[in-house]
């Protein structure tokens, strides 16, 4: 499952709180610019892979400092995400055929 919370960047600290926590931390963490999927330039974006608890902790962590895209956005950047790495996989494997 995979929650993308939006968050102010001027709230950093908070994203190391929650990729300090001890359950939140051991799932998959990615952080992204949301200009790079046409939202605010001082807005950052929390993609969280991982279990319900998980989910739940990082809200708690979170609170009212960000919000959880909808489902469609959600789809909308995990499928540009996915897009980024498959290039990046294609560019390595032109480096070293």
């Amino acid at each position: 499952m995979t929650k993308i919370f939006l968050l102010k960047k001027s709230n950093r600290a908070i994203i190391d709180q929650v990729s300090a926590d001890d359950l939140v931390g051991r799932q998959s963490l990615i952080t992204k610019d949301a200009s790079q999927f046409g939202m605010g330039d001082d807005e950052i974006l929390l993609i969280l892979e991982g279990s319900e608890e998980s989910f739940k902790r990082a809200s708690g962590i979170i609170g009212n400092n960000g919000t959880v895209l909808d489902g469609k956005r959600t789809d909308e950047v995990m499928r540009k995400v996915h897009e980024e790495e498959e290039k990046a996989d294609k560019g390595m494997g032109f480096l070293f055929g």
